[in-house]
């Protein structure tokens, strides 16, 4: 490791005391940075997508708008992303605060004014369309189909209904060309977007950034928000989303679809778990999937 903390300390012209893993999902390993001038995250990426690149671009644009999204630290080479031992990293702030637990109404209105105001900021910002990385519908389709033998196989025949429910939706929904879209976070739940009280402080983890339908990323926060409280905080979430952003009227019409299109990346991610063996049947809130299909 002492010759990685060299190269960092010098790449960045910071005295690196100490680096240390602290979290590796996916494609990617997350350190902690102890250095002279402070602490840092330092993301190590085992793929570079061209999403990346243009993701760390996008921070930079979105604080230079007042925008609270992580920030992102160049090389002294000017580079967002450097390549030592032969694998890319990038330089993050460090934050010592974490995911809200327990969100009030009023942090889930202003989760929705930070989602819409993203989206203001970006419709009309350039970034490619790449289903390899981002949340896109054909992504979430090919994850649930991947893992669906797994779900048939384990889960309870009330599940298993859901499960094949929302695929076949997803799989048959026509959407017309002129719903709109933007650049979008992927993942904008309270695990990701950091609160100091009721105010939002950073949103973090931009890695599944893609251009894409804005209800892509209201459907993804609802099912989440749904999930760790109640439907009382989606109603404010919506709400909060709303006063930056009025939803169009195909997407009011459509609203219990795009639950569904969150509740697919949900099924999506956590039948992921049932892939590797662990069948946690009783943390999926039935009740909430079977609200959304009787609406389909």
């Amino acid at each position: 490791m002492k010759g990685f903390e060299k190269e960092i300390s010098n790449l960045y012209g910071i005295e690196v005391k100490e680096i240390k893993e602290i979290e590796r999902y996916g494609r990617v390993s997350v350190f902690k940075v102890i250095s002279s001038k402070g602490e840092f995250f330092l993301k190590r990426y085992s793929t570079l997508n061209k999403n990346i690149v243009e993701g760390l671009k996008l921070l930079e644009f979105l604080n230079s708008k007042g925008y609270p999204a992580l920030k992102v630290y160049k090389s002294i080479r000017g580079n967002y992303v450097e390549i030592v031992n032969n694998t890319p990293i990038a330089l993050f702030e460090w934050l010592d605060e974490g995911e809200t637990k327990n969100p009030t109404l009023e942090q889930s209105r202003n989760l929705g004014r930070a989602l819409a105001t993203l989206h203001k900021l970006t419709e009309n910002y350039e970034f490619p369309e790449d289903d390899w990385w981002g949340i896109s519908i054909p992504r979430v389709l090919l994850g649930l189909f991947h893992n669906k033998p797994f779900v048939e196989k384990s889960a309870p025949e009330d599940i298993k209904e859901i499960y094949n429910k929302i695929f076949d939706f997803l799989s048959n929904w026509k959407i017309p060309e002129n719903v709109p879209k933007a650049v979008l976070h992927g993942e904008f739940t309270f695990e990701h977007v950091w609160f100091k009280g009721n105010e939002v402080y950073r949103v973090i983890d931009w890695d599944p950034v893609n251009r894409g339908y804005m209800f892509q990323d209201i459907g993804v926060s609802s099912i989440f928000i749904w999930m760790d409280a109640s439907y009382k905080h989606v109603e404010e979430f919506l709400k909060g989303y709303q006063e930056i952003r009025p939803l169009t009227e195909w997407e009011k019409e459509n609203i219990y679809r795009i639950f569904a299109f969150g509740a697919g990346v949900f099924l999506w991610w956590f039948s992921s778990d049932v892939k590797k063996g662990i069948f946690p049947w009783e943390d999926l809130k039935v009740e909430i999937f079977e609200e959304i299909c009787s609406n389909l």
